[in-house]
């Protein structure tokens, strides 16, 4: 699941094309900001 919070210094909510459908490279915690070296 995933959440688009404000202000915002991650991904941009219009490429959730990018994290969709990925799996996570290592552990994830709740409200932790993704970035692309946190994907498979």
């Amino acid at each position: 699941m995933l959440a688009y919070k404000r202000p915002g210094t991650g991904l941009n909510p219009l490429d959730r094309y990018l994290v969709l459908g990925k799996k996570a490279a290592k552990h994830l915690f709740k409200n932790q900001l993704i970035t692309l070296k946190d994907l498979k």
